[in-house]
């Protein structure tokens, strides 16, 4: 996430060799987009709820 947050293929973009790669189940890659994806909303919800915060602090 913290290398490329919006990679569509998060095991490649940290480094994980193509044969250990190869080797994980498609429910492995599943789980680990899920958990991203749901940090990465989280983030976003978060940073739009400080947001609407600040604005009505204005």
């Amino acid at each position: 996430m913290d290398l490329k947050p919006y990679s569509i293929d998060p095991f490649n973009e940290v480094g994980i060799p193509e044969k250990k790669r190869d080797e994980l189940l498609a429910k492995d890659f599943l789980n680990s987009f899920e958990s991203l994806s749901d940090a990465v909303s989280e983030f976003v919800n978060e940073r739009y709820y400080a947001m609407g915060e600040a604005f009505g602090e204005e």
